[in-house]
């Protein structure tokens, strides 16, 4: 039996009005207003392990808005044990916000598990990490966008203990292990300062914010010492305005680290001459338990955006007028500044190549692709659409959140602009003009124009237009071409701001924004916040890299899918770095990691090119074609790397890998025929909002058939009830124990054995909550002609049900012979199913397909392809005991291997693996 202990909150502030019930006290919150919330705090918990937290949330009979996503919020707020907030860029199971330092967003009551829908009341539970040196927080439970008001009673905290006869110490080498669960970028001072550099804009202050942790008992503080230089990397001499300045140590300020959590902020006014600053840090005596967070947040206080949008505006072409009136420019006003885009945007020579990420992105993802076409425009895999002559911008044929990203984008634009005739380049900039004119900042015709993803796209595509047009004399007004420049530079600033403060730290997010800003900085050389934009970017860019992709080649990142592109984006990085010190060391970094992270994806990749379809997999991609375009066009180098060069081959015959840094397991069985095998699973957990539920799920592919599949899809691409559903436990080949879909947690390897011409491995997982210790178990032959998929549930709740999923592939039909059998079948090809109880009843199995009367629970649905779901089959299995059950499923493409599995179960070893 698990040992279950619960924490109660300390207290809770008085904020908010407060009822008894039969169950204690209530605290209630009203509808949509994000400061109404109720506040606890838990003390003296135990820091680097996970917590399941747990409240009973009781709304509205009338309340609407029952399926939206966000229907409320919790936010955390971790604290050092003498109450210090601590700053910690990424927390597994939470996501980074800026009303709360972390949150966690609760579903529409539609989505939430209850014994009756008639009840409105139910428990909610999430788990996450809690990271040292944090030993307590603060809890607050918002309003967001309830319709009414609600009450939430009952909170309690338990830790997440390992299963049973697991110690850490046998899960060291997994993600489970602090470094794989954090990645933190801390950086530990000593008395060497840690330089870091910067540009500045002369006379504009800079903002630099961050965080010290001090683990001694008794230090002397750190200090920032400043050093300024010139455009030719001279020093500029101090002093400088509001900075000490002493004999030994020249410039520097002071920062008390009396407490173990210290938030400081900077402010630095560069001298006239300055061009770049260099911050060291450092501790003043020897005491070397100070870690400065990284990385740090950086802003032009007095050139953000929202004070630039206010100094009027309206017209887009007048924007850059204020900048220049902000930074007293001698360029002043009028037509004379214009002469910018010539001098400073795309560079000299009128046909230079602008710096760009994203097209190359796409164009190693698909090859060539057209996406406009005879006034027909194709977008992802939907059909053509014709083209309005004067679109509105709010246009959604398709009623799909991923055409509207990817409409909103303008990149299909460059398409139309790329035409030899001068016509279609002018039709390309009068629609960029119409879109920039329909959108003033602040006011998007589609919410989802604003997206970072697709933000930082359409700045890319402006810089494309403005350098395309150039190569064309006479092709362009001059107000088109101020127009366009004035929303690149726009769009520069919103993405200093993004970038700048760490919102989208351990996140893909990070490197997409960071590298359309340099793209931008880099299109700018002239401007004068372009070196201040260029610096933060690259300095975004490896802290980024270091957070996602491990020294060994590991990502934090879920999808594999998402893990392919993170590598793209950091091989075609590699091709714009600049020749400085700082940059050199960094591509030799990158360069490391990058190769080893490749060998990684080739390996998990399958026979046909696709990755296993674990986390966001948006459709429409074959990941072969892509590594393949991708390392012809930017990975030559590697190639020299034996160990890649020999996953590139694809070696045939029978192939057992182990992954631990990725949490996948791959078996194959390749000979260069179309009849393939392959066995791939995960033991990844969701970790933040966009992850998926699915640790521990697995796809199946026999004799070339794709029998178990994933739901696959983009939570990204599609609205509630369907986003809901692709992130949830039921889109995923697992099991749910007493209607409890997976939290935020991990899973590690067990135990591994080699069997007579077949292998057996167990995985263990934590994210199944506090109540329930959880172990998968696989037994595979080696030809992958069957295998069996076992779990066991211990619980301290006393019933230890579970119900089991398998997804078939769309071509599959499913047959139910018998209480003991399934048939899978395509063509001539046949799929043996059958249950097996170990320890506990075997209480049946059914099949579904589409069904949506609850469109809360959805179940029997893939993701199609081309946007929203598509009806798909799915077994449903379940076993039943008390305390403990163990049970699953044989899958066997023929008699043969349903005979040796059986036999397999009988050998001591697997009896003891299933216990």
């Amino acid at each position: 039996m698990i040992d279950v202990s619960h924490v109660l909150p300390d207290h809770s502030e008085r904020n908010v009005e407060e009822v008894e019930n039969p169950r204690g006290r209530q605290h209630l919150i009203s509808n949509q207003n994000r400061w109404s919330r109720a506040v606890f705090e838990f003390k003296d918990v135990a820091s680097d392990r996970w917590y399941e937290l747990s409240f009973r949330l009781n709304w509205d009979v009338q309340e609407k808005s029952r399926l939206v996503q966000d229907f409320a919020s919790i936010g955390i707020s971790f604290l050092a044990d003498d109450g210090s907030a601590i700053d910690f860029a990424y927390v597994p199971g939470l996501t980074r916000t800026l009303i709360d330092p972390h949150s966690y967003y609760i579903p529409g009551p539609d989505y939430l598990e209850r014994s009756n829908t008639s009840i409105n009341s139910a428990k909610i539970r999430c788990a996450f990490f809690i990271p040292s040196p944090a030993s307590r927080f603060t809890l607050s439970v918002r309003s967001w966008r309830n319709s009414h008001p609600f009450s939430i009673d009952e909170p309690e905290l338990t830790p997440i203990a390992l299963p049973e006869g697991i110690h850490r110490e046998a899960a060291s080498s997994s993600p489970l292990t602090l470094a794989r669960v954090t990645r933190r970028s801390w950086e530990k001072l000593g008395n060497t300062p840690l330089w870091m550099r910067y540009g500045v804009v002369p006379g504009q202050r800079l903002v630099i914010r961050g965080q010290l942790i001090n683990e001694a008992s008794d230090t002397d503080g750190a200090l920032a010492r400043i050093v300024f230089r010139d455009a030719s990397g001279a020093v500029v001499p101090p002093p400088y305005e509001d900075v000490q300045l002493s004999s030994d140590l020249g410039a520097f300020i002071e920062i008390p680290t009396h407490r173990k959590a210290r938030r400081f902020t900077l402010e630095l006014i560069p001298p006239g001459r300055a061009k770049s600053v260099e911050i060291g840090f450092q501790i003043r005596g020897d005491d070397p338990n100070v870690y400065l967070i990284t990385p740090l947040e950086l802003s032009l206080e007095d050139l953000l955006l929202e004070g630039l949008i206010e100094e009027g505006t309206a017209d887009p072409a007048k924007f850059l007028e204020g900048v220049w009136r902000r930074l007293e420019s001698p360029r002043g006003a009028g037509a004379e500044i214009f002469s910018f885009p010539d001098e400073t945007l795309v560079g000299r020579q009128a046909h230079q190549e602008p710096i760009t990420f994203d097209d190359r992105l796409r164009t190693v993802q698909h090859g060539a692709l057209v996406q406009f076409s005879e006034g027909n425009l194709t977008l992802l895999n939907m059909p053509a659409w014709e083209l309005p002559e004067a679109p509105v911008w709010t246009e959604d044929p398709f009623q799909s959140p991923a055409w509207r990203l990817e409409y909103q984008s303008l990149a299909w634009l460059c398409d139309i602009a790329s035409d030899k005739a001068k016509k279609s380049l002018s039709r390309a900039l009068e629609l960029a003009v119409s879109w920039i004119q329909a959108n003033p900042w602040g006011s998007p015709q589609d919410p989802l124009s604003t997206y970072p993803s697709c933000l930082a796209r359409r700045a890319e595509a402006l810089i494309r237009l403005v350098s395309v047009s150039r190569g064309v004399k006479g092709s362009v007004n001059a107000r088109q071409q101020r127009i366009l420049v004035s929303e690149l530079v726009r769009h520069g600033f919103a993405l200093a701001e993004i970038v700048g403060q760490n919102i989208f730290s351990h996140s893909i997010l990070q490197v997409q924004t960071a590298c359309a800003l340099l793209a931008v900085s880099r299109s700018a050389p002239g401007f004068p916040l372009s070196s201040f934009w260029e610096t933060i970017a690259v300095a975004q860019l490896k802290s980024a890299f270091d957070q996602l992709l491990g020294p060994d080649g590991a990502m934090m990142e879920q999808s594999l899918h998402a893990q392919l592109e993170i590598a793209s984006l950091g091989l075609i990085l590699l091709h714009h770095l600049g020749d400085g010190p700082e940059e050199r060391e960094f591509r030799e970094s990158l360069t490391s990691r990058l190769k080893k992270s490749l060998r990684r994806i080739v390996a998990v990749t399958d026979p046909s090119g696709l990755l296993p379809a674990f986390g966001e997999h948006p459709e429409g991609y074959h990941h072969a074609s892509w590594l393949r375009r991708l390392l012809s066009a930017y990975g030559r180098p590697l190639l020299s790397d034996n160990a890649l060069t020999e996953e590139l081959s694809y070696p045939k015959g029978i192939r057992f890998i182990i992954d631990r840094g990725a949490g996948t397991v791959i078996l194959r069985k390749y000979d260069q025929t179309a009849a393939w095998s392959f066995l791939a699973a995960t033991f990844r957990g969701q970790h933040h909002e966009n992850g998926h539920h699915d640790c521990s799920s697995f796809v199946y592919t026999a004799g070339g058939v794709r029998w178990i599949v994933d739901s696959g899809g983009s939570t990204l691409h599609e609205a509630a009830p369907a986003r809901q559903y692709l992130l949830s436990s039921r889109a995923h080949n697992i099991a749910i124990p007493d209607r409890r879909t997976q939290l935020a947690g991990e899973g590690w390897i067990e135990a591994i054995h080699q069997l007579e011409h077949a292998r057996a491995f167990r995985i263990g997982t934590n994210a199944h909550g506090a109540n329930f210790a959880h172990a998968r178990t696989y037994i595979c032959l080696d030809d992958l002609s069957a295998l069996a998929v076992f779990d066991r549930f211990r619980t301290v709740e006393g019933s230890a049900d579970f119900e089991g999923l398998l997804h078939f592939g769309d071509r599959v039909a499913v047959a139910l012979v018998n209480s003991g059998l399934v048939l899978g079948l395509h063509g001539r090809s046949k799929l043996r199913i059958v249950p097996h109880a170990i320890d506990g009843t075997f209480s049946g199995m059914e099949v579904c397909n589409g069904r949506c009367d609850m469109p809360g629970f959805l179940q029997g649905y893939a993701s199609s392809g081309t946007g929203g779901l598509q009806p798909t089959n799915v077994l449903s299995y379940r076993f039943s005991g008390v305390g403990s059950v163990c049970g699953g499923m044989i899958l066997a493409h023929n008699e043969l291997g349903l005979r040796k599995i059986l036999e397999h179960l009988k050998v001591q070893e697997v009896k003891a693996l299933l216990q």
